[in-house]
């Protein structure tokens, strides 16, 4: 099977999701390409093994057409069986055009349709789900990562025939991942609470509540930040946290083994990969009470639902942790991910719509 990849955006969940996939077909035999923003793309490092080709994607009308029928050409030269194509812009430039002549099959995963944005405004909202109906009919399948996609799909009066619910697995790590790990860690507790934010600082990530809980937290509470500014604008990163910046996607594993907790006060998420890759490391999490999130986390179980988005309450939810409550949540989120997260069952699924995909071509 010859398959390529289609990505606008090359950094964080849509990244890790993509190489998951890319690195299975490999195994499987597979032929597999990449098409890739330029400017994105090159500000990741990760080796994936596979030819990539380079598009220069752009937001503005005027170019739209110029750009999807970029990608059109280069995936007319390849003559290939299946296109996946990821997010909002990926999915706009491959079916915007009729592929049928080229006799491939078209995959669609939104990783958070463009109308659960919780930023915009209604006839925006309107827009979005009006063209993305549209778009489906040149979809063989649509792969929703999340109950809220399917019901937002729903809302667009997107043909449910066309959709499929996979919930993403992620592979394990080589260390920090058993119960010995986290007991050791926590048996090592010098009295302060690390808690770990990791991603982009903007207000989709839920950063500017987070930002200002330094002065309501306890001296023990240790707030660490790994990511930076994408869009937004942050004056002054505070001295009452501790500032990483970015960190390759191969240490994320290392740099949440160092935490007793991780923090995810997102507003939406299509199916946040931060959570999985928490609870793989045996490690809590601490989700909003939006999109996607609670679907991973059952509150007092795996980790903890905040009941509003506010500085006050994050701040209060993390003065009141305790050591021994950490222990317990992590072990019952790596026992989480074993049972539901892991990437075999996930695999397979997509593999089995691809194949269905050319069965029915």
């Amino acid at each position: 099977m010859k398959i390529v990849h289609v990505v606008e955006a090359w950094k964080g969940g849509i990244a890790s999701y993509v190489e998951v996939l890319i690195k299975d077909q490999l195994s499987r035999g597979c032929e597999v390409y990449l098409i890739a923003d330029v400017s994105e793309f090159d500000s990741d490092l990760r080796d994936l093994g596979i030819p990539i080709i380079k598009y220069k994607s752009s937001r503005k009308i005027s170019r739209l057409a110029a750009v999807s029928l970029d990608v059109f050409n280069k995936i007319k030269a390849m003559d290939v069986d299946v296109v996946h194509c990821h997010s909002s812009f990926s999915g706009f430039y491959v079916r915007v055009r009729s592929l049928k002549s080229l006799k491939c099959r078209i995959i669609y995963t939104p990783h958070s349709w463009a109308s659960i944005q919780r930023d915009i405004g209604f006839l925006k909202r309107l827009f979005y789900r009006f063209a993305e109906r549209m778009l489906a009919y040149r979809s063989d399948c649509i792969i929703c990562m999340s109950m809220e996609e399917i019901l937002e799909a729903k809302l667009s009066k997107i043909p449910a025939s066309k959709l499929h619910l996979i919930y993403t697995g992620i592979p394990d790590v080589e260390f920090g991942n058993d119960v010995d790990n986290i007991e050791e860690k926590e048996r090592r507790y010098d009295g302060v609470l690390r808690v770990g934010f990791f991603g982009r600082f903007d207000y989709q990530k839920g950063f500017d509540l987070v930002k200002d809980i330094g002065p309501l937290i306890n001296d023990n509470v240790e707030v660490h930040f790994f990511g930076d500014v994408v869009r937004s604008k942050v004056e002054n990163f505070s001295s009452d946290f501790i500032w990483h910046g970015w960190i390759s996607h191969s240490e994320i594993p290392f740099y949440m083994n160092e935490m007793n907790i991780v923090l995810i006060p997102s507003r939406w998420e299509g199916f946040a990969l931060t959570p999985l890759e928490a609870m793989r490391c045996g490690r809590a999490v601490i989700v909003s009470n939006q999109s996607s999130l609670p679907e991973v986390v059952v509150h007092g179980f795996n980790g903890l639902v905040l009941s509003e988005l506010s500085p006050e309450h994050i701040a209060n939810v993390l003065n009141e942790l305790t050591r021994d409550e950490c222990i317990r949540l992590g072990k019952n989120a790596r026992s989480v991910y074993e049972q539901t997260f892991k990437s075999g069952a996930f695999l397979n699924k997509i593999d089995d719509i691809y194949k269905l995909s050319l069965k029915n071509s």
